[in-house]
């Protein structure tokens, strides 16, 4: 398992996004506030270094809470909470919450809000730029908001390339392209958000990052994974039962194991196999080899 953590080097940083990331600089000074999407499955790993530091209110969601160990999520809302973070968790698809959403906007600029009432300004709209790295959920949440598709929706990350202001009830949101940033601090994030798919599939190596996913479930979560897979014990050959169970084949007839590992990978960022968090606070997951 060594060998193999050792081998994986996972960062993806193309060129618009650094266009993507000065623009955000550029236009922080035109909005009230930030509106942060990250995964719930992996909410510190989800967000990027490089926006952390902009100095505007901020609320963070918390988005795809439906595929997320529920347990785990209330770990990070608490987190986020004890540092004086604005923190909410939504099923963006299913349980779209926008009185949630509008409230918790408001109560964060109520000081500007009021000092706007103070001057006999009413109804002022809230500016907030909605920020998050690729594949969390920003597009959906911005379709959500101003009830029509204002957004391309994808499951697959770098779809959104542009800025673009949508309007939505009292907010004027400015929606962004999902960012990453030039260098991760840690391999171990570099495997968490490939494994929730916020990296493009075409710069991994599946083979490597399927072992170590599979490592993940036999630790965290084996239950799950025995189910999924209908396996006697966690020993079995994992992927073997895969290809038979779905009856992946080559050409010649034989199993397909490539197919399996692809398989796998893809049901677990799906939250098929099970609701996971790929980290915890204050928990190191040495699968990751952190």
């Amino acid at each position: 398992m060594d060998n193999q953590q050792k081998s994986i080097n996972i960062n993806w940083f193309p060129g618009h996004m650094v266009k993507a990331l000065r623009e955000i600089y550029d236009k922080q000074k035109m909005v009230d506030m930030l509106i942060e999407i990250v995964d719930s499955r992996a909410p510190f790993s989800s967000r990027n270094p490089e926006l952390v530091n902009i100095n505007k209110p901020r609320l963070i969601i918390m988005s795809k809470k439906d595929y997320a160990d529920k347990e785990i999520v209330k770990e990070w809302i608490n987190y986020f909470s004890d540092k004086d973070v604005k923190v909410i968790c939504q099923d963006l698809v299913h349980g779209f919450n926008l009185k949630e959403i509008i409230s918790s906007c408001n109560e964060l600029m109520k000081e500007k809000i009021e000092r706007d009432l103070r001057k006999g300004i009413k109804n002022r709209t809230i500016r907030a730029m909605v920020v998050g790295i690729p594949n969390v959920g920003k597009s959906t949440f911005i379709n959500k908001m101003s009830k029509r598709k204002a957004a391309k929706v994808s499951n697959m990350p770098g779809v959104t390339k542009s800025q673009q202001w949508v309007k939505a009830d009292n907010l004027e949101l400015l929606d962004t392209p999902g960012v990453l940033w030039p260098k991760f601090e840690s391999q171990a994030i570099g495997i968490k958000l490939a494994l929730i798919g916020t990296i493009k599939e075409e710069i991994l190596n599946n083979d490597e990052l399927s072992i170590l996913c599979v490592s993940f479930l036999k630790e965290y979560y084996p239950s799950y994974l025995l189910k999924r897979y209908d396996l006697k014990n966690i020993d079995d050959d994992i992927f073997t039962n895969i290809a038979k169970r779905r009856n992946l084949l080559k050409n010649n007839g034989e199993i397909d194991i490539d197919k399996a590992k692809y398989l796998l990978l893809k049901e677990f960022k799906e939250g098929i196999i099970a609701s996971v968090c790929v980290e915890r606070p204050g928990v190191e997951y040495g699968v990751f080899g952190v």
